[in-house]
């Protein structure tokens, strides 16, 4: 163990070494709960911590792709992020931790696309995030979020980034900076308006929006030439605007638990539209024939 300190584990790295020789006889320091019960279920997580403390090493086993499930409870997780600089790992998934805090030190995966960090307890996303200059994909479903960082325009390649389920009140200007995203999932927070910069965000196809304070239609998705999915039910809205009509790409359009009582005569200019979701509106009877005679070729669910 003389070189525990610069590698983590110097008995491990020769356990590595030899691992279908010698079964372990000492705890590894990268492992709290010991390393003889990681033994036993090798195949299950040992490929990741092995390629995080020793990326040299090779074994011939076979290993599931992702972390998760308190994984990073059992072990040292700075003693494999440090390590993890030297990776080229494309996926990592963190989601249903423990984590309280982002882990700073993901800086180090220079080649990561897909983050998942679902189901954790963040309060608080970092501007370190916007370091990972590769992602595509970002997940942060399930957290107790209501700060974002400002300098999305570091994420150039981000095509998907999902919110769902925290504690957003408000968005940052410069999340329109996001010229690469394709979908956007913001649902089940409590945002009341969006910024006019998302005009910017001109390759967005799928915005998600249900289950938020809005009691006005936010005008800004009608700058939006690429948008196919809006998803709008359980807000609060009155009324949507006449300028629905410049949507011309829009196929989806979820407006059921609002406070509608008639749509606007431009909604049934667009050409493409094919599911129209009207539930718990009160809208009239007389209200509904107007509007299915309207739009004959879709489908429209009141």
């Amino acid at each position: 163990m003389a070189n525990a300190e610069k590698y983590y584990c110097g008995h491990c790295k020769h356990y590595i070494a030899y691992l279908k020789k010698y079964p372990p006889k000492d705890i590894c320091k990268a492992f709290p709960n010991g390393l003889g019960s990681a033994y036993g279920s090798i195949k299950g997580f040992s490929k990741d911590v092995h390629q995080f403390i020793f990326p040299d090493q090779e074994n011939d086993y076979v290993f599931d792709e992702e972390i998760h499930e308190n994984i990073w409870q059992m072990v040292d997780l700075e003693a494999m992020m440090q390590a993890g600089k030297h990776i080229n790992r494309k996926v990592l998934d963190l989601s249903k931790n423990e984590l309280g805090a982002f882990p700073e030190n993901l800086v180090y995966f220079f080649q990561l696309r897909h983050l998942y960090l679902a189901h954790n307890n963040l309060q608080v996303l970092p501007e370190t995030v916007t370091f990972i200059e590769n992602l595509t994909m970002l997940d942060l479903y399930g957290n107790q979020l209501h700060t974002l960082p400002t300098r999305w325009h570091k994420l150039k390649f981000l095509k998907r980034l999902y919110l769902y389920h925290n504690q957003l009140a408000s968005l940052p200007t410069s999340m329109g900076d996001l010229g690469s995203l394709e979908s956007l999932g913001l649902a089940n927070n409590q945002l009341t308006a969006l910024p006019n910069s998302f005009a910017r965000l001109q390759n967005l196809e799928r915005l998600y929006l249900s289950e938020n304070q809005l009691m006005d239609f936010p005008a800004v998705v009608t700058y939006l030439p690429n948008l196919a999915h809006l998803y709008l039910s359980r807000n609060q809205l009155h009324a949507l605007p006449a300028s629905v009509g410049k949507m011309q790409g829009l196929r989806w359009l979820g407006l059921g638990g609002n406070q509608l009582t008639t749509l606007p005569e431009e909604l049934f200019s667009l050409p493409a539209l094919e599911w129209l979701d009207l539930r718990d509106n009160p809208i009239a009877e007389s209200e509904q024939e107007r509007i299915k005679a309207e739009l004959p070729n879709t489908e429209i669910l009141f």
